[in-house]
């Protein structure tokens, strides 16, 4: 009897935390996918070519990125403790993007910028010295 899932099955828990399950040839689902790395090779992400600097930054953050498709995404950052420190909502076309972050108000530190689309998950870490 073959075992290799012919059907995912997709469940978004929260931010960057997803199951995966597959439907094997019996019709159950089996437990979910435990490596990331999996998930993100079937989900497949519509940000591409992800550059963010300068890194590390002062006043400014700026992210630029490629959209695979048209898509609507939020973009966020959070800092080490998972602390929500702000998110905006987006709706762009594919192609060349790019997002400035003003942050010269911020304490040092290290923060992770994010883009979340029912799609797919990126993010990218970010240092604030002066």
């Amino acid at each position: 009897m073959n075992h290799s899932p012919h059907v995912l099955k997709i469940i978004r828990l929260g931010v960057g935390i997803i199951k995966i399950s597959g439907c094997v040839v019996g019709g159950r689902w089996t437990d979910a996918v435990p490596d990331m790395a999996d998930a993100d090779a079937v989900i497949g992400s519509p940000f591409q070519a992800l550059n963010l600097y300068p890194n590390p930054a002062q006043d400014v953050v700026q992210l630029d990125f490629v959209l695979a498709e048209n898509v609507r995404f939020e973009w966020g950052v959070l800092d080490l403790l998972g602390r929500q420190l702000m998110a905006e909502q987006r709706t762009a076309q594919s192609g060349e993007q790019r997002l400035k972050l003003p942050v010269s108000d911020w304490p040092e530190g290290t923060y992770i910028l994010y883009l979340r689309s029912e799609f797919g998950l990126e993010s990218k870490r970010f240092i604030i010295q002066r």
